[in-house]
């Protein structure tokens, strides 16, 4: 709720697709790495161009954002490396309940 006090919708908008497309970029590119794995039983494999041409299109629709909107996506970015490393440290802080 406190992500719509940043402005208009559209700010709200604009920033949620540049967060998006880095979500897609990291999947592209997962799949490229996920590639080399050997394993035993059958699965899906797509061409290796079709997750090119997905990063392609992530970095092409990236470059097309205002400075603003990075700006909002660095900071959230940040606020949610920052809760989870707080998490982190809560939960090494925690005893540990192991049996």
């Amino acid at each position: 709720m406190l992500l719509t006090l940043i402005g208009d919708l559209a700010t709200l908008a604009e920033t949620v697709v540049l967060l998006l497309l880095f979500v897609f970029l990291s999947a592209n590119v997962s799949v490229l790495v996920l590639r080399r794995d050997a394993v035993e039983h059958a699965h899906f494999r797509v061409w290796t161009f079709v997750p090119v041409l997905g990063i392609g299109s992530c970095v092409l629709l990236l470059t097309q954002q205002r400075p603003l909107v990075w700006a909002l996506g660095g900071i959230m970015l940040a606020v949610g490396a920052i809760l989870f490393l707080a998490a982190r440290w809560g939960a090494a802080r925690r005893p540990s309940t192991a049996r």
